[in-house]
């Protein structure tokens, strides 16, 4: 195990989603990030909003290589759907590239039409925590 992947932790964090709403995982967490098992692959979530990042289909060491890479771009300390957008303008499409280099997919935020309520909700609930 690498040093990175120690810093990786069981823990339970809330994520938006479609169909549930606010809905609370079992899954592990770095910082502010958080990784859960689906049916179907491994998310990558932001923890302020609890939307995902993108979704990949590897094992779970590539899964955490892949995380701590997304991590490493900056800071991910932002609140609602797009407050990267102030705080580093340009992680959409650094994103985009470890994406495509791991593989992973994304439904994207906006199909999620309460989205960024359940991310202020998440976020609010994990400041007062």
């Amino acid at each position: 195990m690498t040093d990175a992947a120690k810093q990786w932790v069981f823990g339970k964090f809330k994520i938006a989603d479609a169909d549930a709403g606010v809905t609370e995982m079992n899954g592990l967490t770095c910082g502010e990030l958080g990784l859960y098992q689906r049916s179907d692959c491994w998310s990558i979530t932001h923890l302020n909003t609890g939307h995902a990042i993108f979704f990949l289909e590897a094992p779970l060491a590539t899964v955490i290589e892949c995380a701590d890479e997304i991590a490493a771009l900056g800071d991910w300390s932002f609140a609602g759907l797009f407050g990267w957008r102030d705080m580093n303008p340009e992680l959409g499409r650094r994103v985009g590239k470890i994406k495509d280099k791991y593989g992973g997919h994304s439904i994207g935020a906006t199909r999620i039409p309460e989205g960024e309520s359940y991310a202020a909700q998440i976020h609010a609930e994990r400041k007062a925590a």
